[in-house]
This record gives structure tokens, sequence and C-alpha cells, in this order.
């Protein structure tokens, strides 16, 4: 057996999030099943995040072992050719046996559109949070400094979060006007379950005038995900890349397929260490 990670793509509006579920079907499911046929037996893949249901993804990577005897170059194309259309691989590379498309990431970065028109885009429905009237985006940008450290963000995790402690790093937090959107981008060493929807309400009840970026700040500081507003819709949201030191992801040219710049390298250095 060999290891190799995909980079890719999928629109979350056809499925029921990344994992594997009974209710419907899964990105997972979608890429496990057209591993499968090409390949003869049965695979399992591990994602770096798991998205919810109707979350976008432009950059998810996911790695698996698949036998040696397989060309690995025909893993891209061969695998495309049993995916739905919602879903594809940009990209491919073999990978050292030690990485973990999960637990060897450094850093992962989200983007949360919104459309803040008098009338909503048929077009862009599935790709956006439509807020009918005009946000303030600079009082956004003001308030997008609070998500920036590392820290307790209780705040802005849901009650459904299994992870075993509230403390994230949060690198970046960027609100930018592009034409009569507003995209947030986000990254961090790691998420909070409904983390990124959650910041999102919070900029864009700032936006909205419904809380100043003092208010938003105690809320912050409280650590009381009751006080904090409504989660935003999952559709908004993209999954856009992930970060991994060089050295984990190796360097077997010959062994490539896609776009290169897909894949996103981090310097090669420890992250800042989190409570165990």
């Amino acid at each position: 057996m060999r290891r190799v990670a995909w980079v890719v793509e999928y629109e979350g509006s056809a499925f029921v999030g990344w994992q594997r579920q009974k209710n419907g079907v899964s990105v997972q499911g979608a890429l496990e099943g057209a591993l499968a046929r090409h390949v003869g037996v049965p695979i399992a893949v591990t994602a770096a995040g798991r998205t919810d249901s109707g979350v976008h993804a432009t950059g998810q990577v996911v790695h698996a072992d698949v036998p040696a005897r397989l060309p690995v170059g025909a893993l891209g194309p061969g695998l495309n050719r049993w995916l739905p259309e919602g879903v594809k691989v940009r990209a491919l590379r073999q990978v050292p046996g030690s990485f973990d498309a999960r637990r060897s990431a450094v850093s992962r970065t989200y983007r949360y559109r919104i459309l803040d028109t008098v009338a909503p885009s048929p077009l862009r429905l599935q790709r956006v949070w439509w807020v009918k009237h005009p946000l303030d985006d600079e009082a956004m940008m003001a308030a997008a400094t609070c998500f920036q450290g590392m820290r307790d963000w209780s705040a802005v995790r849901a009650a459904g979060c299994a992870a075993t402690h509230p403390v994230r790093d949060i690198h970046w937090t960027r609100p930018v006007r592009c034409g009569d959107e507003i995209e947030v981008e986000v990254r961090a060493n790691a998420f909070l379950y409904h983390m990124v929807r959650n910041m999102v309400a919070g900029l864009v009840a700032v936006g909205q005038g419904k809380l100043s970026v003092a208010q938003m700040a105690a809320l912050l500081e409280a650590r009381r995900r009751e006080d904090w507003p409504p989660t935003a819709p999952a559709q908004g949201l993209a999954l856009e890349r992930v970060g991994y030191p060089a050295a984990r992801l190796g360097d077997l040219p010959e062994f490539r397929w896609g776009e290169d710049r897909l894949w996103a390298v981090d310097p090669d250095q420890e992250p800042r260490k989190e409570p165990s």
C-alpha cells in the first residue's frame, strides 16, 4: 500500500455533509464509492475537516492508502470518472506514510460570502447568505479584529461541539467588500463546530447596527453561546485551503497530477502549542 492525498472541490448543497450518514449522500460516501468502483476494493478516506450539510469546499484535502500496483496518476481522472457532478478531484500526489490529512494540517482557511442587496440573486442562492439591507462593512472590519489569537472561543462554539476544549488559534479574520458581496476569510489552526458561521453571525449583527464592536467583544469575553446571535446559514461557507508543512507533504514530483498550486504549503515550523 502507498498513501495518496487529493485536493477535492464540491458543491455542498447536493450532500448531507462530508461524513457518511444514513439519511442521504455524503461527500465521503461519494469518494469512497468512486474509489471502490475504480480500484475494485473498499478504501476508507480521511479528510482535513468535516464540513456540514450545505457547506462547500474548493480545497478540501483527503488521504487514503491504495494498493501499490495502481498508477498514482490515474487516481485523479479515473476517480473523476465515477464521481457525481457535485464533487471532483482537482489535484493529487503521493505523500509519505506519516501524512494525515487532518492531523498533519497546521492551518485551515474558510471563506464566507454575504450578499447585502435589496433583492436576492437566484444564481447565487446556494453560495451566499442574502441579507436584505446593506451592511456597514467598515464596522464589520473593525469588529473582525476581535477574532484573532489563541483563546477560549466558547461564545462561538455550537452546543453539539465534540471538541475536548474550546481554545483555537485564529490567525486572521478579514472581511472585504467585493462589489455587492462581503467576503469574510478566516484562517486558524483548527475550528470548533459552527465556529465560522457563528463568527459571521456576530459580524453581520455589527454590520446591521444590532451590536457595537465593544458589545461583541464583551460577548466573546463572557463565553456564553446562548447570548450570541443565531448561527449564519451554511450555504455561504466554503473550505478554501488546508495548509501543511512542506516536509509533511514530501516531494515526489513523479507522482503528481492536477494543479500543483492548489496545495497550501505553510512554513515548516511547529504551530503554537494548544492546551492538552
